[in-house]
């Protein structure tokens, strides 16, 4: 039967070993560790609409008739409860304001592509804007087509010190700064940043200002 004075010295072997694996794992962690990736990590040039609206369309309608089918890009945006920032009939080019994107329970609208794409907006803030654009061919065929950029909602949280200042916590100002005179507020950066296109709504989109045309 083992003696009870061997285990003082058993205790201390374990605890030595311990401890020196302790100080291994600490010396591993004091290299420099990998920076963890946030949401904002973007190429800032892919982080602009302009990026976006610049690449190909997938999506078009055509008409031999330019007012139906302005009528048409029209009825559509209004249908899914996008308001209308520019209306330009001359240029042909139509612009909704941007709209904070569906979440999977609100059934009834339809300005998301697809599911996955509700179950991000879901999760986070996006919002997308409807750009319609209409061309004349050499054919004399007008063709229109849409183009959606999705954009994420991104804003550094602040500390709210006063109960007065809570319902500006989403502003882009600083909730703990003082009021200054619009001449010496320095221009902040948006919130927004563009994160792509909705490939599957401009998809929609064309297919639905195509059956208008046919109906109406």
């Amino acid at each position: 039967m083992p003696s009870r004075k061997r285990y003082p010295i058993v205790m201390l072997a374990l605890t030595t070993a311990t401890c020196a694996s302790l100080s291994v794992g600490c010396a591993g962690q004091s290299d420099s560790p990998t920076p963890r990736p946030v949401a904002t990590d973007v190429d800032p040039e892919q982080a602009t609409a302009d990026y976006w609206l610049n690449r190909p369309a997938v999506a078009s309608v055509t008409s031999r008739h330019y007012e139906h089918l302005f009528n048409a890009c029209d009825h559509v945006l209004r249908q899914r409860y996008f308001g209308i920032n520019r209306s330009d009939f001359r240029n042909g080019v139509l612009i909704s304001e941007p709209l904070i994107s569906k979440q999977i329970w609100e059934f009834w609208r339809q300005d998301v592509g697809s599911f996955l794409q509700q179950l991000n907006s879901t999760l986070a803030t996006y919002r997308r804007t409807v750009h319609w654009t209409i061309t004349a061919e050499e054919d004399g065929e007008f063709v229109a087509t849409p183009k959606v950029v999705v954009e994420r909602y991104s804003a550094t949280p602040r500390r709210i010190t006063a109960v007065t200042r809570y319902t500006s916590a989403a502003s882009s100002a600083d909730a703990d700064a003082p009021i200054q005179s619009p001449s010496l507020q320095q221009v902040k950066r948006s919130p927004w940043y563009a994160v792509g296109r909705d490939e599957a709504l401009e998809r929609q989109l064309a297919e639905h200002a195509e059956r208008w045309m046919r109906g109406n």
